[in-house]
């Protein structure tokens, strides 16, 4: 297909996409992961779900637990444009993951990872652990900018998740051993003008008149703002501001992103995905 709509369970996204690469090569890319209220009133994840089936042979049906995926064969492949990027601004806190597997980091520069992240985060990692828990909602304005080597170009964020007893920290995406970590950080008021200035640029991007837009924001970014419809606006403003015809579009709330960084299909957090159809 020349475009591939994912929706997935929050749980293993970049073996989904190892597994779609590994028929699909490197396909383009366009999902997120299913999200929940959690996020917004503190309550236990888990609740959120997916709907899979087809019109013709199979009853629509939900589960919790699924990967739904859609291939759009295009008329005109060039009309669509995907763009994923970040909200946040790199700090001067950097350093390399000495030991990591799979989501978890266990030292930086081989000092414990909690040492290293808190004390980049200004302590916000462990006051917040200390009311029980998780560190998600402290690390929703720390989000890491893991480079695998110096090859990549483009940020891929990974939002920090909890902490082991042991000091290792647990992320919602893969940190492998060896890579290049950056703190970056935003003020919750600012993030707003970020994602229309995201939406303007991809829009201005655009080579062939856009008919409709989809743009998934992480919910972990939105769960920073007292009021959601802030960025559905800005949405709106920033198509408006940088097309002459805006088109209808689609904001939504992942608990993750997969999109394209430097040509490859990747898991991401706290990012902005943009698709532009003409």
């Amino acid at each position: 297909p020349d475009l591939l709509l994912l929706m997935s369970a929050p749980v293993g996204e970049e073996f989904v996409l190892r597994g779609v690469q590994s028929i699909l090569g490197d396909v383009t890319v366009f999902g997120g992961s299913s999200a929940d209220e959690s996020v917004l009133n503190g309550t236990e994840p888990g609740g959120w779900w997916q709907l899979c089936g087809t019109a013709l042979t199979e009853a629509w049906r939900v589960r919790k637990d699924s990967v739904v995926m859609v291939g759009l064969y295009l008329r005109h492949p060039d009309a669509c444009q995907c763009s994923i990027g970040s909200v946040y601004v790199p700090t001067k806190h950097k350093g390399v993951a000495t030991e990591a597997s799979g989501r978890v980091i266990r030292t930086i520069g081989g000092k414990p990872a909690l040492q290293v992240l808190d004390g980049w985060c200004g302590g916000a990692l462990k006051r917040q652990q200390s009311t029980g828990g998780g560190v998600a909602s402290a690390a929703a304005l720390f989000p890491l900018d893991v480079r695998a080597s110096k090859k990549q170009t483009k940020p891929r964020l990974v939002h920090m998740k909890q902490v082991l007893p042991d000091g290792a920290v647990v992320c919602f995406g893969p940190v492998g051993q060896g890579a290049q970590l950056r703190l970056n950080s935003h003020k919750p008021s600012d993030i707003p003008a970020s994602v229309r200035e995201l939406v303007v640029n991809a829009a201005k991007a655009a080579t062939s008149p856009v008919k409709l837009a989809l743009v998934d924001v992480c919910a972990g970014s939105a769960s920073t703002l007292p009021d959601l419809a802030v960025l559905t606006k800005e949405v709106e403003a920033g198509l408006s501001a940088a097309l002459t015809d805006p088109p209808q579009f689609l904001c939504f709330f992942t608990f993750g992103e997969q999109g394209m960084v430097d040509g490859k299909p990747q898991h991401c957090n706290l990012m902005v995905n943009v698709a532009l159809v003409g």
